[in-house]
């Protein structure tokens, strides 16, 4: 069966099961990528198997802890920005502008 004909098995009613058994290291591989694409476990592992297209991760799932930790990341680098500057350091006006281009990402994400 071609991959184009084992895709188009997707619009039929799936009642064929088949057991898969994993180490439990490769089981948490699986779960991560499955989490990280946004698809239950079992989507995942059938749509990998046929070698369907990746579907892009959803901004909208992964777009609060995201934004959260770009956050913190973002803080830490105003703190870092400020002393610099108070400090007169080279190119602390160039690090300014970094940074906020950095919170500009972040409010669009947002």
């Amino acid at each position: 069966m071609s991959i184009q004909n084992a895709s188009e098995g997707a619009k039929a009613i799936r009642s064929c099961k088949k057991l898969i058994r994993f180490a439990p290291a490769e089981l948490a591989v699986v779960n991560d990528r499955a989490r990280a694409a946004g698809q239950p476990v079992a989507c995942y592992i059938r749509e990998a198997a046929i070698g369907a297209k990746r579907r892009a991760v959803s901004t909208v799932s992964l777009g609060g802890p995201m934004i959260r930790e770009l956050s913190r990341v973002a803080t830490r680098l105003c703190a870092l920005r400020d002393a610099a500057s108070e400090r007169g350091l080279p190119e602390a006006t160039d690090f300014g502008s970094a940074v906020e281009d950095l919170l500009g990402l972040i409010r669009r994400i947002d």
